[in-house]
């Protein structure tokens, strides 16, 4: 038996998801409850409408720059499930991987440092209102957008589904082969 990283011999193992699930809306919803009140219990002393009007520019600027190219990207997928009925994407390298996930870890860091090393700039007050809007802006794009698919698929009539096709290696390590949204039956 070959010891090769990419040795896929074993079983086959499909997950499927909603592509809109009620459990992330729902999350959101309570995040950017959440986030409101905490803007409005850290500035309810010292509130102006200039801290009112900052708070609403960064929540609607972080959703409109999270929004629009997930609502891009799930038309033109939208178009190739029309036809095709499956819209997928082979899985990435592992240096693909490794990639991503850096840069994550790097974009993290850096919103967690961001406050501590920018405080010369931006008085505490502002970083409340600052954060409160990102996390707000947030999650009223998740809102949004599964807003508009489920809308979509109800207008269309057509349900989808989040697909993931694994290989599962004999000493159970799972291998991405395929990931991607389908047609579902109702």
């Amino acid at each position: 038996m070959s010891n090769h990283p990419h040795d896929v011999s074993g079983a086959v193992r499909e997950e499927q998801r909603a592509l809109v699930e009620t459990r992330r809306v729902v999350a959101s919803a309570i995040l950017f409850l959440l986030s409101v009140v905490a803007f409005f219990l850290y500035t309810t002393e010292v509130a102006t409408s200039q801290m009112e009007a900052e708070f609403l520019l960064v929540m609607v600027l972080t959703a409109g720059l999270i929004f629009f190219p997930r609502l891009f990207s799930f038309s033109r997928q939208a178009r190739t499930l029309s036809v095709d009925g499956l819209h997928s994407e082979p899985s990435r390298s592992g240096k693909q991987e490794v990639r991503r996930a850096l840069a994550t870890a790097v974009v993290l860091m850096l919103l967690t440092l961001a406050p501590f090393l920018l405080t010369r700039f931006l008085d505490p007050l502002s970083w409340i209102v600052v954060v409160t809007a990102c996390i707000a802006g947030y999650s009223a794009s998740e809102i949004l957008f599964a807003t508009c698919v489920s809308y979509w698929q109800m207008h269309t009539r057509t349900a989808f589904k989040r697909y993931r096709l694994w290989a599962v290696r004999p000493d159970g390590r799972r291998i991405l082969l395929e990931s991607g949204v389908r047609k579902s039956h109702r």
